[in-house]
């Protein structure tokens, strides 16, 4: 309706951004972003870039902060360089301009880095955008990395959580591992979902959960809060039919 609360909330949920990162996409927009530069460099366009929900548009968003916003893109480079040990460079190229430059000193064009390095590099940019949404949505972070970086997208997470309120699906107990049973407690809610049916989904909030079941606390606390989910046995019962 026309109500000033009605068109407040939908205002706030339009600025809500759900993001899927398919790093095929990503590579395809670098090759149309590619026979596009030289035409838009005519038209002199000023247009903002900014992530889709794709995250299509990653190497569109560097270029332009290389140019116009160095910072942001030192900031995405220095992120890098401390998960992966690579580091991007802008060069005046434009077949290849953005590369990567690994630790030895070898350079490739973005578009041919790893399905992981692509989506890392989506998520600090997610971090790091100026006109952060409302609400970001990622689904399953945790895709195509290997498990030693996980702590890194739990650390992006939590990063993004101090700017915004984040969501993300997981099938992944070692993510979840990488965040404590305080932070649960106090900052983050996880929330357990199991399709039944013709019943449908139900829905366990885990803090909710631990508070019954002191057994459960201790498994988390020992073993990890994705350890406690997956492999404990102590939530069987929760999604009973």
């Amino acid at each position: 309706g026309n109500k000033p609360i009605t068109k407040k909330l939908a205002s706030y949920i339009k600025d809500w951004k759900f993001y899927d990162v398919d790093p095929d996409s990503v590579r395809i927009h670098s090759r149309i972003n590619k026979l596009n530069m030289i035409y838009k460099s005519l038209q002199h366009d000023e247009r903002i870039p900014s992530l889709d929900t794709d995250a299509s548009q990653v190497e569109e968003v560097l270029q332009y902060w290389a140019r116009r916003d160095k910072s942001k893109f030192d900031e995405v480079s220095q992120e890098l360089y401390e998960c992966l040990n690579i580091r991007l460079n802008l060069v005046e190229d434009v077949e290849q301009p953005i590369q990567v430059i690994e630790e030895d000193g070898k350079k490739i064009a973005l578009s041919n880095m790893s399905d992981g390095t692509l989506r890392l590099i989506a998520y600090f940019i997610m971090l790091y955008q100026s006109d952060i949404p409302t609400l970001i949505s990622i689904e399953e972070p945790e895709r195509n990395f290997h498990p030693g970086i996980l702590q890194d997208i739990a650390s992006m997470i939590k990063k993004l959580s101090k700017r915004t309120q984040v969501i993300f699906t997981t099938h992944s107990s070692q993510l979840l591992d990488c965040f404590s049973p305080e932070e649960i407690s106090s900052e983050i809610s996880v929330i357990l979902l199991s399709q039944k049916g013709e019943i449908g989904t139900k829905a366990c909030l885990l803090d909710k959960l631990a508070e019954n079941r002191d057994d459960f606390s201790d498994w988390m606390n020992d073993f990890g809060i994705g350890s406690a989910i997956y492999h404990s046995h102590l939530i069987e019962g929760v999604f009973a039919v």
